[in-house]
């Protein structure tokens, strides 16, 4: 349990653990959203990691896609997650997108793998998500459940390197 109930207390921690269990009742798909910006040594003014890692057009063997500890592989190899599909570019700047199911609750991964010379806009809809902006409902497989992502999803996340070296950002 994450709160507990002293006594003279506000019991405002009380509030908080009833809607932790609503929340956690609710049978609707959890979903998070991850925005990977690939490892890119020619586009993105990085240290260079090795060049087989850093293409930023490969996922399958890029650093932050499909290396040992990428995201797609990290998941893929996860016993608590189940890879349910993978589709090539959804978008122009996508190159791969993932999504995972958790085995036990009803809580979906949705991973986009951005083109290293798109880190830019993999960061800017990462904000927008953030900000709860842009929501979009797929479907995924089996069953055909939908589930919403970017801005409409529980969380969101980006991996990455860090665009502040972006000028002009917006």
């Amino acid at each position: 349990m994450l709160s507990y109930w002293q006594p003279g207390s506000s019991g405002c921690s009380a509030v908080a653990t009833i809607a932790l269990l609503a929340w956690s009742q609710d049978p609707s798909p959890r979903t998070v959203h991850v925005f990977v910006a690939l490892a890119d040594n020619e586009h993105q003014g990085i240290v260079p990691v090795p060049a087989r890692l850093g293409n930023g057009d490969d996922p399958d063997h890029n650093l932050y896609w499909g290396s040992a500890y990428g995201v797609r592989t990290f998941f893929a190899r996860s016993a608590d997650w189940l890879l349910i599909a993978c589709s090539a570019k959804p978008k122009p700047e996508v190159l791969e997108r993932c999504v995972f199911k958790h085995r036990t609750t009803n809580t979906y991964i949705v991973a986009d793998a951005y083109r290293g010379s798109e880190i830019r806009e993999a960061i800017l809809d990462f904000f927008d998500a953030a900000a709860g902006d842009n929501a979009e409902t797929i479907v995924v497989p089996p069953p055909a459940n939908r589930v919403t992502i970017r801005g409409g999803s529980n969380l969101v996340a980006y991996v990455g390197h860090d665009g502040s070296w972006i000028s002009n950002f917006r």
